[in-house]
């Protein structure tokens, strides 16, 4: 229990740090007017002031649970947003990423998880206490931010609840089995695949698939009978822009976790050295995958503290993951029209010389 206690204390500061939105630029853009006046333009001042006044103002609803224009600031308040960015995109992106955590909290509170006020009070005091050891104080913060009290309230009463959930079930029986199931991660092993790719767009219809489908599996049939090796293959029909230099669609070596989605990464390291893969879909398309080498990592102690926290880490973001699939299968989820004032107008190109 306390190695699992000391894993959950070393993100609680992190966790508070994204809650207030320290150091983000949107953050500081819509930091209190008084502050900021000065240095916006007519159009950005126009944007922060009506996220000031309609922060209550709902933008979608997932199984009945609000998402406003508030929890879409704050949640932007933790990046910097790209340049040239898409609005629509990013509003869809981020709604549905807000949506996502509401469906989890959703499925701890049937789990009969509960926090008290008290807990919560608590947890307040630890910050104030955090804070000032970085020789800051909560009520200024939260004026920085354009966070309320009961904002943040809200915010730790979701940590709190998450908390307590994984600590339920990630029992040293059940970390001791993740560990185990998965000493691929955890021991550092690592893979060489080469893939062979046909882009499929994510609005593709049906037919289009299918169709991407067949020709890989020609290709397949075709390596299958030597009538080209996979290397061949993967220079003459991968659609993969690294492969533009015709290296036979080696990816060289990756770790289990980190560098490559899951569906793919999953796939490869299921292979044996020389070993073909099925058809594997991803966001980008539909992949063959070959293993052309394996290197195997170094076992570790399953006691280690270390190891144990970063083992409960990934099993808790396994099983917050497990719980949007499931939740998604009956969610109900209305997003509204973006509002033409949620972000700031994009900047004004400069003028070529040629046109001064």
């Amino acid at each position: 229990m306390a190695r699992r206690e000391t894993a959950i204390r070393t993100i609680r500061f992190g966790f508070w740090v994204a809650t207030l939105g320290f150091g983000s630029a949107w953050a500081q853009q819509q930091q209190p007017a008084e502050k900021a006046a000065a240095r916006l333009s007519p159009e950005v001042a126009a944007v922060k002031k009506a996220n000031d006044t309609k922060k209550n103002e709902v933008l979608a609803t997932v199984n009945g649970d609000k998402i406003t224009r508030g929890d879409l600031i704050q949640f932007f308040s933790k990046f910097q947003l790209p340049e040239n960015f898409d609005p629509q995109l990013l509003y869809r992106n981020a709604v549905e990423t807000i949506a996502n955590t509401k469906l989890v909290m959703q499925q701890v509170k049937a789990s009969k998880v509960s926090v008290s006020p008290a807990e919560i009070d608590t947890e307040i005091e630890n910050l104030k206490t955090a804070l000032k050891e970085q020789k800051a104080d909560l009520a200024q913060v939260l004026a920085e931010s354009g966070r309320t009290l009961e904002e943040v309230r809200a915010d730790m009463e979701q940590f709190l609840l998450w908390k307590k959930y994984i600590t339920g079930i990630a029992t040293d029986a059940a970390i001791n089995k993740y560990i185990a199931d998965n000493k691929a991660i955890f021991n550092g092993d690592q893979v060489r695949a080469s893939h062979i790719l046909v882009k499929v767009p994510a609005d593709a219809k049906p037919e289009a698939k299918e169709a991407a489908r067949k020709k890989l599996l020609d290709i397949k049939q075709q390596i299958g009978t030597g009538k080209m090796t996979f290397a061949e293959a993967a220079n003459k029909h991968s659609e993969d822009e690294g492969n533009s230099e015709k290296v036979g669609g080696d990816l060289g070596f990756f770790y289990r976790k980190g560098q490559f989605i899951e569906p793919f990464a999953a796939a490869a390291f299921a292979l044996k050295k020389g070993q073909i893969s099925d058809i594997v879909e991803s966001p980008f398309g539909l992949h063959l995958i070959q293993v052309t080498e394996r290197k195997d990592g170094q076992p570790q102690d399953p006691n280690n503290p270390n190891l144990r926290a970063a083992a409960l880490d990934a099993f808790a973001q396994e099983r917050q993951e497990q719980l949007v699939i499931e939740a998604k299968k009956t969610a109900k989820l209305d997003i509204k029209p973006m509002p033409n004032d949620l972000f700031p107008p994009a900047p004004k190109a400069a003028a070529s010389p040629a046109a001064k």
